[in-house]
């Protein structure tokens, strides 16, 4: 059983204040860098998050779509706002969105559907790489490193997560 508000708190302190070699915060200047539309992939290396708490390394690799939804949730809540004047068609769908909704209507939205940026999970430079054969069941959730050889390629097929429409009249 995970404390995942202790957890929370963790996660937050570790993007706020980790510097590892650098004289900043790492995770901070790159949080920046996303909102200012800059950049729009957060890489969290679990290296990085093993020098601040080896507990939390081992939780996010045993249960990775857990601590994705986590990290994503505290870099909502500490992301600043933009301060470069920009709107993409992007800004204002979503500000027309805002504005024709009422207060008990705001809270529905999904926070996904305002969102700019995707995290990732960089896995630690020792983990071993699994081979393809290897991967049971078991392993579903959690961060696997495996090699494999592409030999066929098709087109995307998107898996849609959130749908949203607009009436124009």
């Amino acid at each position: 059983n995970y404390n995942y508000k202790e957890d929370i708190v963790k996660i937050k302190e570790f993007l706020t204040n980790y510097k590892g070699q650098e004289q900043e915060p790492k995770y901070i200047a790159n949080i920046d860098e996303i909102a200012q539309r800059r950049s729009e992939e957060l890489c969290i290396y679990l290296d990085d998050v093993h020098d601040f708490s080896a507990e939390l390394c081992d939780r996010i690799e045993s249960n990775t779509q857990r601590y994705l939804r986590l990290f994503y949730s505290c870099v909502d809540q500490i992301i600043p706002e933009p301060t470069l004047d920009f709107e993409t068609s992007f800004d204002a769908i979503n500000a027309v969105r805002l504005s024709s909704a009422n207060e008990s209507q705001k809270s529905q939205f999904p926070p996904e559907l305002f969102r700019h940026h995707s995290i990732r999970f960089i896995p630690p430079e020792k983990q071993p790489v699994l081979p393809m054969r290897n991967v049971r069941a078991s392993e579903i959730g959690s961060l696997v490193r495996i090699r494999g050889l592409v030999t066929r390629i098709t087109q995307v097929k998107p898996l849609i997560r959130i749908a949203s429409y607009t009436c124009s009249q």
